[in-house]
């Protein structure tokens, strides 16, 4: 009974660690009820995740260099979904529509004009 426990608890913790993808999040965003969304959107902050994406534009921005990644190919109809932020020298050498991947923990998900989701402790490749 004990090793059944145990295989459980360690299943439940292998799937809750698992990064919440990023059309899961918007999805939901579009199909749940601002009753739904606020306990999910809590539940995603902190989270680690790695995604990939586009470069929509890169900025500085109050002496930081900010990434602006579109999740969406640059052939789409869309603006940038995720903020990370880099180094002065990470950010000159990216170019728009560069594909990248993106790793960090999720600090914000804000929904005005669309979501755009910013990560904190981030990484671009």
């Amino acid at each position: 009974m004990k090793k059944a426990l145990l295989i459980i608890a360690c299943m439940a913790f292998a799937l809750s660690a698992q990064a919440v993808d990023f059309m899961t999040i918007r999805n939901n965003k579009e199909k749940m009820t601002s009753m739904q969304w606020e306990p999910f959107k809590k539940q995603c902050i902190g989270q680690m995740v790695y995604w990939s994406g586009w470069v929509d534009e890169v900025k500085a921005s109050g002496g930081r260099y900010k990434v602006l990644v579109d999740m969406d190919a640059p052939d789409a109809l869309s603006v940038f979904d995720v903020t990370v932020y880099v180094s002065e020298s990470q950010a000159m050498s990216l170019s728009k529509d560069q594909r990248v991947s993106v790793s960090g923990r999720i600090k914000s998900i804000g929904t005005f004009l669309g979501m755009n989701i910013t990560l904190d402790d981030a990484v671009v490749n």
